[in-house]
């Protein structure tokens, strides 16, 4: 057997910036999110299924567009539903039940590095009978994606703070001409939506077609809060942590995230 050599690969040093994307459908396993040319996240078309299966947590893209995730496991009908356009709205198909997730959205630009990580935690075994711990169990993990955005949309920020509640209109007792307002209302136990999280990393040297390293954490919530600072020397930021619940309908060992890169 020959000695290993050292060689340098200058295309796997990764140097590019995220593209951070909220609502995106979840890939079954053993299926990728898959990505475009460009590093968009591709939305499957049409893979609603007449009289079939689906458990808790599956989700499919309606034909207005929106994430659709099964809440009660049951069969499809053998027709498709009229699927509601407000967000958070249930629909009953055959004897499972969809709730209405939205459309897939970029949450626009960010500042600084965009991190996700995966770890766990572990606990070494040891025994009297010997200096160095025998073992090592793995009894928990955890898995998160941490960026600052720079866009002080009020339907983005309602992505991540979970506690609030989005709403928009037209207030004629402001000036005329600047009428139009979103708004955000804290207070009161509400439950907290959970959505599919990717972030899209374009590789260096590669173009038509772009290559990309993609995270996707499946079923994620919004745990930062929102500090927002205002002044006139810099433009205003928060930060945004989304951290991954495991689907207990995937099998064990891809229950939380993937992440992939295209080679």
């Amino acid at each position: 057997m020959a000695n290993p050599t050292f060689s340098v690969v200058l295309p796997d040093i990764h140097q590019g910036p995220a593209y951070i994307w909220y609502n995106v459908a979840s890939p079954k396993n053993p299926n990728r999110l898959l990505v475009d040319a460009s590093g968009n996240p591709v939305t499957p078309a049409a893979n609603w299924a007449a009289t079939t299966a689906y458990n808790v947590g599956d989700e499919i893209v309606d034909i207005n567009g929106n994430v659709e995730r099964a809440v009660v496991a049951g069969t499809s009908g053998g027709t498709q539903p009229t699927w509601p356009a407000s967000l958070g709205s249930k629909t009953t198909d055959g004897s499972l039940t969809w709730v209405n997730l939205g459309a897939p959205v970029s949450l626009g630009s960010s500042e600084g590095p965009a991190k996700f990580e995966a770890k766990a935690k572990l606990e070494e075994i040891s025994i009297d009978q010997e200096t160095a711990p025998v073992d090592v169990v793995m009894t928990a993990e955890d898995a998160t994606l941490d960026f600052t955005l720079k866009e002080s949309s009020l339907a983005k920020v309602s992505k991540f703070l979970g506690h609030g509640t989005l709403s928009s209109g037209t207030d004629t007792g402001l000036p005329a001409g600047a009428q139009a307002y979103e708004q955000m209302t804290i207070g009161g136990l509400l439950q907290i939506p959970t959505a599919s999280v990717a972030i899209t990393s374009p590789r260096r040297g590669f173009s038509n077609p772009g290559k990309f390293f993609v995270a996707c954490l499946y079923n994620a919530y919004g745990s930062a809060a929102l500090d927002l600072s205002f002044t006139r020397t810099k433009e205003s930021v928060y930060k945004v942590t989304f951290k991954g619940l495991a689907v207990l309908a995937r099998p064990v060992g891809d229950r939380v995230c993937q992440f992939y890169r295209q080679t």
